[in-house]
């Protein structure tokens, strides 16, 4: 159960705020930013948050919270995004993933 604290956070002004701002990027087209439904198969990509309060909590409880590093596995045309995280491998219907934003990650 996510405390209180949490949650406050969530919804407090700052949050809104840097969710306006991911919103606003990923509408200007910013090169580097993307949502998870846009990735390639592949790709491997960082994880900036969401448009969206629930679904910024429902990805931390994948376990794909802002800054988590993943690979695209697998794209279903018209069904789930198959993204792997720590040996891990999470199917993300189309819906959630078109609200999650990625930057593609640079080769080390």
């Amino acid at each position: 159960m996510l405390n209180s604290r949490f949650l406050g956070f969530v919804r407090s002004a700052r949050w809104q705020q840097s969710a306006d701002y991911r919103r606003q990027l990923a509408q200007d087209g910013d090169a580097d930013c993307l949502t998870l439904a846009q990735a390639r198969q592949g790709d491997r990509l960082i994880v900036q948050g969401s448009t969206d309060c629930a679904v910024a909590l429902q990805a931390i409880r994948f376990g794909i919270g802002s800054g988590a590093e993943i690979t695209v596995c697998k794209k279903i045309p018209g069904g789930p995004v198959i993204v792997s995280r720590n040996q891990q491998e999470i199917a993300i219907g189309q819906d959630l993933a078109s609200s999650i934003l990625v930057l593609l990650e640079v080769d080390r």
